[in-house]
């Protein structure tokens, strides 16, 4: 038997923090296509059930788009022989069946109570949803059958300390030797696979797509082989993601121009192999010489077609040769060993001080700009 796991979807996020308008418009079509995409995965490869941990819409179900509600419906829909289990995250409020006349015979809820169904012979999927007020008996009154392959899904932060009334906190000691083979969770955006006990394990699938630049590394879902035979479950996890997201540190120690810079930020990027489509958060990072002087907004204009979304953040010290001043007796030599010999500043802002009053000498005019 095979059976998808997958979270977090958050179908028609807003994702305008990064993104400008077109592109945010952009990434929630595809964010649907993807799930369309997953459940055609999902035929093709055999899945009799799919295990949707929470989180599948970014806002109350009122507020989506009907686009979107009535295409994942009628993705189900259409996909008759596919089992949707569907366990509400923090973000599902609101009640699907209020938004349609009737709802797929094939989609499955949960509760605040554990709720069990059995697929097939000997798999069973549990689940239930979290609401701070049950966390604390919730994982106390899950009772499984030891002779079945137990699934049980969740939405919240893993933790072995305790839920201590925390609506996400998912009590992990609680759940230990309670014949947990499979402990499929949602609400943390990247792939995470541990051992729960020495039976079972748990796992985060992750988002589907990623959505900023926070959400980097391989994006996709898990997909389940189990074996009703022998009890043995394989999981796999399989990269999905139309486009990735990523951080990169850009070193640029030694340049003494922008164009320097460039140069070796686009070498970075080169290394890294990123793509076009890509989203990529860019740290400037290392020591400069004091002429070089990183303007943040043109490196984000220069770069800003190479990628699908970009960002960039300047991180670098200004490098300083005050031997070279000591004996200047210019404007500009007695302003370094002024600053040089300020008690009350630290060596980074002397450099970032340094940098602009240079600036500043060779071009008065720009305080007026």
């Amino acid at each position: 038997m095979k059976i998808i796991h997958t979270a977090d979807l958050h179908l028609d996020s807003r994702m305008k923090t990064n993104l400008t308008g077109e592109q945010a418009t952009l990434r929630r079509s595809e964010l649907l296509e993807s799930f369309r995409r997953m459940v055609s995965y999902a035929a093709e490869n055999g899945a009799e059930a799919v295990l949707i941990s929470g989180d599948m819409f970014d806002r109350p179900v009122s507020k989506v788009i009907g686009m979107a509600k009535n295409l994942v419906m009628d993705v189900i829909i259409k996909n008759p022989d596919i089992s949707f289990y569907y366990l509400k995250g923090n973000h599902d409020e609101g009640d699907l069946s209020l938004e349609f006349d009737r709802l797929p015979d094939n989609l499955y809820f949960f509760d605040k109570e554990w709720k069990d169904y059995r697929i097939g012979r000997r798999v069973v999927v549990s689940g239930a949803e979290l609401t701070g007020e049950n966390n604390m008996t919730l994982f106390d009154s899950l009772a499984l059958d030891a002779t079945d392959i137990n699934i049980v899904m969740l939405h919240g932060t893993a933790s072995r300390f305790g839920s201590d009334g925390d609506r996400d906190a998912i009590s992990l000691t609680d759940l230990k030797n309670k014949s947990i083979d499979y402990l499929a969770l949602g609400h943390i955006h990247k792939y995470d696979r541990q051992q729960l006990d020495g039976r079972g394990i748990y796992c985060y699938p992750g988002c589907l797509e990623p959505r900023g630049f926070d959400e980097t590394g391989e994006h996709g879902f898990v997909m389940l082989n189990i074996n009703e035979e022998t009890g043995v479950i394989t999981d796999t996890f399989v990269p999905f993601a139309t486009r990735q997201a990523y951080i990169c540190h850009a070193d640029v120690t030694g340049a003494s121009s922008i164009t320097e810079a460039i140069d070796m930020i686009d070498e970075t990027f080169d290394e890294a192999g990123y793509t076009d489509g890509d989203m990529v958060e860019l740290y400037i990072e290392g020591d400069v010489e004091v002429d070089c002087d990183i303007d943040e907004v043109y490196i984000a204009n220069r770069f800003k077609t190479r990628f699908f979304a970009f960002k960039c953040k300047k991180l670098t010290r200004v490098r300083i040769d005050y031997d070279a001043y000591t004996l200047d007796a210019s404007l500009k030599g007695e302003f370094v060993n002024l600053v040089r010999d300020a008690s009350d500043i630290s060596e980074d802002d002397k450099g970032a001080i340094i940098q602009l009053g240079i600036s500043l000498l060779a071009n008065p005019n720009a305080l007026k700009n």
